[in-house]
């Protein structure tokens, strides 16, 4: 009956006609129907370009989240590997530390009469602490690099969730338009059924006036626009609920790579707090080596004045200064 009714190249079948105050009805009726299924349909229309361009937008966002988490991987990979590469310096520093306090024990007992070899190698424990300090600096720079950016991605994060909640407010207030779609698609259908019934019950009078009068065709014309308007309220139907489907497992991959970067994000903070663990630790064995070293430096002070002091004495017990040995001693010191 729908192909029938559509078909323009067909001529009408004639009916009997009907009163005026149901051509009046059905006029009005087909009207109505008609501009309210345009306008929702480019109401929809335009929501549902809105929407999807909006999730497009959305897919960006979470493609260039994605990218700045992989970054941040990398920054904290690279900030592992100068801590590992800090720990070693500092076991060297540690080892090197144990070294010259075993040698200033053994001065401290013999009293050798070289103390250049002990300032030699004061120079070169200091040289080496600066040269610690010069490395800690951009270490501690990369790390408040990596801290900023990860405040940028929790925000990005809280933004993107709002985007998504909009999307799926939009999706319901869809849902509800879809919803008025099938109940004037169902108005539609209903109208066309009573116009149907009207043209079937006056099929016994077709007989007796075999020539269609100008109400017959009046109808007919009324019933073929109440066709064309329930094929197009039906096509409007089904194109508002593949859009929506549509839309539908956008926002859901769209949810789901969302709640993936969160977790890749939260991944990467845990590491990056454990990173920033690692180098607390070795901020703290820095300072711990630092008190040692400078220990270190009033030992080796205390054992050049203890020196200085044992030169003294034996310049004492010399008969005179002038001598060449007495002029070698005291170069030495």
């Amino acid at each position: 009956m729908s192909q029938t009714g559509s078909d323009p190249r067909r001529p009408p079948i004639p009916t009997p006609p009907d009163s005026p105050q149901s051509t009046t009805s059905h006029q009005s009726r087909h009207s109505t129907i008609s501009r309210r299924s345009h306008s929702h349909t480019s109401d929809r229309d335009r929501r549902l370009t809105t929407l999807e361009s909006e999730l497009r937008q959305s897919n960006l966002t979470r493609d260039r989240l994605v990218r700045d988490r992989d970054h941040l991987d990398l920054q904290v990979h690279q900030l592992r590997s100068n801590i590992r590469d800090m720990e070693a310096f500092q076991h060297g520093q540690r080892n090197e530390i144990t070294r010259l306090e075993t040698e200033i024990s053994t001065l401290t007992h013999a009293m050798g009469d070289d103390p250049e070899d002990l300032h030699t190698q004061e120079l070169q424990l200091r040289t080496e602490r600066n040269d610690f300090e010069r490395h800690a600096i951009p270490a501690r720079e990369d790390f408040h690099n990596a801290e900023a950016d990860r405040d940028r991605l929790r925000l990005e994060a809280v933004q993107d969730g709002d985007e998504i909640r909009d999307l799926q407010a939009q999706i319901c207030s869809l849902e509800r338009e879809t919803d008025d779609a099938r109940s004037e698609s169902a108005t539609a259908l209903a109208s066309y059924n009573r116009i149907s019934s009207s043209l079937t019950r006056a099929q016994p009078d077709r007989g007796r006036d075999p020539s269609p009068s100008s109400s017959t065709r009046l109808i007919q014309a009324h019933r073929d626009r109440a066709l064309a308007d329930l094929a197009l309220a039906q096509a409007n139907l089904t194109q508002v609920t593949s859009d929506r489907d549509r839309s539908f497992k956008q926002l859901a991959q769209a949810t789901e790579d969302r709640e993936r970067a969160l977790v890749d994000r939260d991944s990467a903070l845990r590491l990056r707090d454990h990173a920033v663990a690692e180098r607390d630790q070795v901020r703290l064995d820095l300072l711990t080596e630092t008190a040692r070293t400078a220990q270190l430096d009033d030992d080796l002070e205390v054992v050049r004045q203890e020196l200085q002091e044992r030169g003294r004495c034996r310049i004492s017990r010399w008969p005179t200064t002038n001598s060449p040995s007495c002029a070698i001693w005291l170069r030495a010191i």
